[in-house]
């Protein structure tokens, strides 16, 4: 004589209340559990928005699209404007579609961005957008020293900025370079910094 448990009377139960299955694991109802698996996936990416670093790029990309632009100054050094095209590259393929991330623009060519998300390259010497984000500091090095790249997260109006910065383009391009290889570190928090130690990248979490 076969017996119906109470855990499956429950089930039994939700699915006629509910009309729908109960994916394992979980609260989320589907019709079948095809729909679950979809949902599931769904309900992870909408966990993954979260504007932190260790869920870089996701807050900037829905579905195959880019949401965001990487800006440089108008005087951008060479070495600034290989530092934008690095983590341009690297966010082509941060999906298993290719995407179009466009052009780097030129501070000057952008009004204003408090509705978009950006990728800001440089310092507050040469991109008004990092002083902007900075509150104009008088010496627009402050917070920089030789050596040590930084990325900083800032969010602002729901809208994600991360700046690329270093007090020399040695240092930018560091920072950079973790940044496009976001997968081989553990990025986390809202600021890092980033320094070379026997000639590898090492990055630090600076704690708020």
């Amino acid at each position: 004589k076969s017996t119906v448990t109470e855990e499956a009377q429950e089930e039994i139960a939700n699915i006629e209340e509910n009309e729908g299955y109960r994916c394992p694991d979980s609260e989320i109802i589907a019709s079948n559990p095809a729909e679950c698996a979809n949902k599931i996936i769904e309900s992870f990416r909408e966990e993954s928005t979260e504007i932190d670093l260790s869920n870089y790029p996701n807050f900037f990309i829905q579905g195959d699209k880019f949401y965001g632009v990487i800006i440089v100054g108008d005087k951008a050094s060479a070495e600034e404007v290989i530092v934008a095209s690095d983590i341009s590259i690297s966010l082509q393929f941060a999906t298993p579609q290719k995407i179009d991330v466009g052009a780097t623009k030129l501070a000057s060519e952008v009004p204003v961005i408090g509705q978009t998300n950006t990728i800001l390259i440089g310092n507050a010497c040469t991109n008004p957008f990092i002083a902007e984000i900075l509150n104009n500091p008088i010496d627009c090095m402050f917070g920089l020293e030789p050596g040590v790249g930084k990325i900083d997260l800032y969010e602002i109006n729901g809208k994600a900025h991360i700046v690329v910065s270093g007090y020399s383009d040695i240092d930018k391009r560091n920072a950079a370079q973790v940044l496009a290889n976001y997968r081989d570190y553990n990025l986390r928090g809202k600021s890092i910094e980033v320094m070379k130690v026997n000639n590898q990248l090492v990055i630090v979490e600076i704690e708020e």
